[in-house]
């Protein structure tokens, strides 16, 4: 059985608005469809990072085509936790690690 839902009511800029529109109909979806599923995403990011303000903090994710998507957000997401809650002896573990990585597998950009 599905969720019961409610109606939710917002105004976006005319410009956001159209763009939105644009990437529904590509999508053979409705406009009421795409954004619920932004905004479930979204706020599964929220709730991840605590706050709005800490939500706009964390690393903007550069695409890689050699992972998925997902698995690029996952390792953000976990890394954010980590910074955010881990004592700081074991960030230390993490970013010796992650530099030890960066530098067998960078190309020296």
């Amino acid at each position: 059985m599905e969720e019961k839902r409610t109606h939710l009511n917002l105004k976006v800029r005319p410009r956001l608005k159209t763009a939105l529109e644009r990437k529904a109909s590509a999508e053979k979806r409705s406009l009421g469809n795409l954004a619920e599923t932004l905004l479930d995403w979204s706020y599964d990011r929220l709730e991840a990072a605590g706050d709005s303000i800490n939500l706009l903090r964390l690393p903007k994710i550069t695409l890689s085509r050699r992972i998925s998507v997902e698995t690029q957000e996952q390792l953000f997401t976990a890394l954010a936790i980590i910074l955010r809650d881990a004592p700081s002896a074991q960030i230390e573990k993490v970013a010796g690690e992650l530099a030890r990585l960066a530098g067998k597998y960078g190309n020296g950009e």
